[in-house]
């Protein structure tokens, strides 16, 4: 093992999981980005009552035992290492429960343990999030942005596809102007010009959400899935 194989491990990683978490974290503080923007036009202080709040927001509570955590953990990595090298394996279900118990348990996802959490139903991904400020940049302290957004996963000509359907932050959706623009744009395309990710996404069949269920499929399946 070289000093260079830790690095291409996590992105390798992350390439897998699709970084749901940290992509809706990513998504709301673009959102704070905008927001912040409004900001120095002169209206600081309404943006920040309008869209933030004092508290965290209370996200579900994450039931799980030791077991559980394991057996998640273990069926993802075993995933992802047929999958790198190339060895026949089944689809990996993903839960939005399996999701939450990684944020929970993966020592990767332990930034965002109790400040993200997934609900996987019909096509859709939704994330919520409660985010301290004073971690984003630091320029507002004793605040929090609380909101969720909706997502839809798909894999196209070897391209992985993330685009957001809606976005809401303290209860109140986005304008619809700076809305038309977010949902046009591919969240995923660092992944997909990323050499380390791309290698991972072109040994991947298909990528989609049906019956509560993320399902990622690999080329190289096992025969009772073939």
């Amino acid at each position: 093992m070289t000093g260079s194989q830790p690095p291409k491990e996590k992105k390798s990683r992350l390439g897998l999981y699709l970084g749901i978490g940290c992509l809706t974290a990513a998504v709301l503080m673009g959102v704070l980005g905008y927001l912040g923007y409004k900001g120095v036009k002169g209206v600081i202080s309404g943006f920040v009552e309008e869209f933030t709040d004092t508290e965290p927001r209370a996200l579900p509570e994450v039931l799980m035992s030791e077991e559980d955590a394991r057996t998640v953990i273990a069926t993802v990595e075993d995933f992802k290492e047929a999958v790198r090298q190339g060895q026949p394996t089944d689809p990996l279900l993903l839960t939005g429960d399996d999701t939450n118990l990684l944020i929970h348990s993966h020592p990767n996802w332990k930034s965002l343990k109790g400040k993200v959490y997934i609900t996987i139903e019909d096509d859709n991904i939704r994330g919520e999030v409660s985010i301290p400020l004073d971690e984003i940049g630091g320029f507002v302290k004793g605040r929090y942005l609380n909101g969720s957004a909706v997502f839809s996963v798909a894999l196209l000509d070897g391209r992985l596809l993330v685009f957001v359907n809606a976005i809401e932050v303290k209860g109140k959706s986005l304008p619809e102007g700076f809305m038309k623009q977010f949902r046009t744009e591919n969240l995923a395309k660092d992944a997909n010009e990323n050499e380390d990710m791309a290698d991972v996404i072109e040994k991947l069949d298909s990528i989609f959400v049906k019956d509560s269920q993320l399902i990622i499929v690999p080329k190289y399946q096992s025969k009772g899935h073939q």
